[in-house]
């Protein structure tokens, strides 16, 4: 995903061919001599030692940083720009915009989703209590489709506009606003308003009752019986 996401932030001129290319070979370092550890903060139940676990979730915690990095220079580019002016004095416009604003959201996505809330349940320490619960559920949500489904948009935002004559793309861009839009504003509400609260509330149960019981039929609102 790095690596195509550099590929196509060069592509668009946003970033320079150094900077791309030092991401891309950062990410392949953590890749080739973590990438197999950093896994191993899915296999909690595995029985694996708190000194694997904690290795775990530092080598898949460090996993988001490359793309942070990718992005937070294009973003930098972009500033700087923004501030600048043709010989008419009209704004010079971003190449591929709806692209560009795509990719961002990947790398924002991969920033919360992926790195801050994959965390929050990664260490030994807290994965005993909240792997599983609702956190999980918020954490790979985010990941998900923030990373990888603004991704896939992205890549079909670039091919589309690339198909498209000038008339025609001036009338699809505003559907690409749309859908940029509603999709971040509407994965955020998701996390905000239900995932992550909702995981709190578990994990305080958890702390509460025990384990056993966040994760019961009673508790996640599912036994049939009970609503009966």
């Amino acid at each position: 995903m790095t690596v195509l996401v550099a590929v196509i932030l060069f592509g668009l001129g946003v970033v320079s061919r150094i900077t791309a290319t030092r991401v891309i070979y950062l990410d392949a370092i953590l890749y080739f001599s973590g990438g197999l550890i950093g896994t191993g903060h899915h296999w909690y139940f595995n029985g694996h030692s708190e000194l694997n676990m904690a290795l775990s979730a530092i080598f898949s915690a460090m996993e988001v940083i490359p793309l942070t990095l990718l992005t937070l220079d294009a973003w930098d580019f972009i500033k700087v720009t923004r501030t600048q002016r043709d010989l008419s004095g009209e704004h010079i416009p971003v190449p591929h915009e709806w692209t560009f604003y795509f990719i961002m959201a990947v790398g924002t996505w991969n920033f919360f989703g992926a790195g801050v809330f994959g965390f929050l349940i990664n260490l030994p320490i807290v994965s005993y209590f909240e792997v599983g619960t609702m956190l999980t559920v918020n954490h790979g949500h985010a990941a998900m489709m923030g990373v990888f489904g603004m991704l896939a948009i992205a890549l079909m935002v670039f091919s589309e506009r690339h198909v498209s004559t000038e008339a025609k793309w001036n009338g699809l861009k505003k559907y690409f606003k749309i859908s940029f839009w509603g999709l971040n504003i509407g994965l955020l509400m998701m996390v905000i308003f239900s995932l992550f609260p909702g995981g709190i509330m578990q994990f305080r149960d958890v702390l509460e009752n025990g384990y056993w019981h966040a994760r019961s039929l009673h508790y996640t609102g599912q036994d049939t019986a009970r609503l009966i």
